[in-house]
Parts: C-alpha cells; sequence; structure tokens
C-alpha cells in the first residue's frame, strides 16, 4: 500500500526543494535508460522469462518516476496557490490602508 507523506518548507525553499527532486529524478531515468538499454543487448542471450522480468522491474522503475513527477507537480501548484494568496492579502492590506487614510489638505 502507497502513502503520501508532505513536508513543510518556506515558501521561498520550495523552488530549490523542486529543483533537487528534479535532479534526482533524472539520475534515476539515466539509470532506467541504461538498464533498458542492457535489455535489449541481452536478448538474444537471455531467457524470454528473464528478459520479462527485468522490463516489468522497468516499468515498476518508471511508475515511481512517475511518481515523483506528480510530488513536483503538486509542490509548484501548491506553491503558486500560495503565492497568489500572499499577494492577494497584500493587495487587500495595501486597499485597506487607502480606505483608511484621510485625504491630505492643502493648508
Amino acid at each position: 500500500m502507497k502513502t503520501k507523506i508532505e513536508y513543510t518548507f518556506d515558501l521561498k525553499d520550495i523552488p530549490n526543494e523542486i529543483k533537487e527532486k528534479f535532479s534526482g529524478i533524472v539520475k534515476e531515468l539515466e539509470k532506467i535508460s541504461h538498464y533498458v538499454e542492457s535489455i535489449g543487448e541481452d536478448l538474444e542471450q537471455e531467457n524470454i522469462s528473464i528478459i520479462a522480468r527485468r522490463i516489468d522491474s522497468s516499468r515498476r522503475r518508471l511508475y515511481h518516476v512517475d511518481n515523483l513527477l506528480d510530488d513536483c507537480d503538486q509542490a509548484i501548484k501548491v506553491c503558486a496557490a500560495a503565492v497568489a494568496q500572499v499577494q492577494e492579502q497584500h493587495a487587500q492590506q495595501l486597499a485597506t490602508q487607502d480606505v483608511s487614510q484621510p485625504p491630505e489638505q492643502d493648508g
């Protein structure tokens, strides 16, 4: 059974955290690429059942990468929503300040 784990970061740190995740994803994809390439090279010498297991293993690893990409996607969306919320609150504060200050009089 799979479960999600959530982490809490400062809003300003989220881009770097996502960047680190992407770096890990790239490394994993490179490993998978080499593994799949070796499956193709071994096709003539290996037993079909061994090849089938290796293909299944590759697909499972790709599924894991897909989950990591989904995590990044969700983090980016949460980050964008948080930034929009902060900007909206800031705009509301500015609007409230403008309304509460009496106009300056020339005197």
